[in-house]
C-alpha cells in the first residue's frame, strides 16, 4: 500500500469535511455561515494543514488554522492545530503528520482544545500548557463591584472599531464574519478591547472570553459584560482561561483543567497568547 502526507488545500475542504462526518463520530461540522479552517489569516498560505492519503485515497486529516499575528507590535506566524484525526489502521502514520506539520521552528503552535491523550502526547513532544485552570463567572456572581460608572461599556461593532487602534484594530478586522462577539472599556485614554465566542462545557453552553487586552479595566464592567455574552450567546455563564483574565480582581470559580490548552514557541511567550484566529473564535 502507497501512503502519502501531502498539503491540505483549500479545494480538498469539502472531501474533507465529508470524510471526516462519515468516519469520526465524534466530529461536529462547522456551522454553514462560518466554514472552518477556510479563513486564511497568513499571507501567501495555501495549506489547511495535512491529508494522509493511503493508495490515493483519504485516510487521516490533520487541521491547521495558520495567521500571522501582532504580539507587542511584531507580527508572529501562528498556526492552531485541529481537528485531527487518522483511521484506526493508519494510526502508525499519525505522529509522521504531526512531526511533518512542526517542522517550521519559527512558527508558534497551539492546540486549543486537547483530548486527555492528546494533551499527554503533546507536552511529551515539549509543548507546555497555557493554562493550568479555567475560571467561569456566572451571572450575579460580580454584583457587588458593579461600578457602571468607572468606564463606558461599548457593544455595537461598528463604534467598538472606532476606538480600536493597532494591534487591537487587526484583531477586530480579521474575525469579522465570524461568532467572535468584541466589546470595548473606554476609560480617558484607556481602552480595554474583549473578544469572546461560544463553547459547550461539560454539556452546557458557555460564552468563553477568547482574548482581553488590559484585564485591569474589566472588574468594575465584569458583571454588565457577563449579562451581555449570557443573552447573546444563550449561555449560562462566562468562562476563561486564567492567563487571560490576570490582573482583573474579580469573583470567579476556578477549576483545574484536565486537558489544558497547549503550545510550542521559541518565539512568545504564553502570557502573549490569546485564543483567537483558530476553532474557539468560530
Amino acid at each position: 500500500m502507497k501512503i502519502d502526507i501531502v498539503p491540505a488545500r483549500k479545494a480538498d475542504l469539502e472531501a474533507i469535511d465529508r470524510f471526516l462526518v462519515r468516519e469520526w463520530r465524534e466530529y461536529r461540522p462547522p456551522p454553514a455561515a462560518v466554514p472552518l479552517r477556510e479563513r486564511n489569516w497568513l499571507p501567501g498560505n495555501e495549506s489547511f494543514g495535512l491529508c494522509l492519503l493511503a493508495d490515493g485515497e483519504l485516510a487521516g486529516y490533520l487541521g491547521a488554522s495558520y495567521s500571522l499575528r501582532p504580539v507587542d507590535g511584531v507580527m508572529e506566524r501562528f498556526c492552531a492545530i485541529a481537528p485531527w484525526f487518522v483511521k484506526e489502521e493508519h494510526r502508525s502514520q499519525s505522529l509522521r503528520m504531526l512531526f511533518r506539520l512542526l517542522a517550521d521552528k519559527d512558527t508558534t503552535y497551539v492546540n486549543y482544545t486537547p483530548s486527555r491523550p492528546m494533551f499527554k502526547l503533546f507536552t511529551g513532544l515539549g509543548f507546555k500548557a497555557l493554562d493550568e485552570a479555567k475560571l467561569l463567572i456566572p451571572p450575579l456572581l460580580n454584583l457587588p463591584g458593579l461600578r457602571p460608572g468607572r468606564g463606558t461599556l461599548v457593544t455595537d461593532p461598528s463604534a467598538v472599531r472606532r476606538v480600536l487602534t493597532g494591534d487591537e484594530l487587526k484583531i477586530f478586522d480579521d474575525h469579522v464574519g465570524t461568532r467572535a462577539r468584541h466589546l470595548a472599556i473606554v476609560d480617558g485614554d484607556r481602552v480595554c478591547h474583549l473578544a469572546a465566542g461560544r463553547r459547550i462545557l461539560r454539556g452546557m453552553p458557555f460564552s468563553e472570553i477568547l482574548h482581553v487586552s488590559e484585564p485591569a479595566l474589566l472588574p468594575p464592567q465584569i458583571e454588565r459584560i457577563v449579562w451581555l455574552l449570557c443573552r447573546h450567546f444563550g449561555a449560562v455563564a462566562v468562562a476563561a482561561d486564567e492567563r487571560l483574565l490576570a490582573g482583573a480582581e474579580m469573583r470567579a470559580i476556578r477549576y483545574r483543567l484536565n486537558s489544558p490548552p497547549v503550545f510550542k514557541s521559541a518565539r512568545v511567550s504564553r502570557e502573549k497568547i490569546d485564543n483567537m484566529w483558530g476553532e474557539l473564535a468560530y
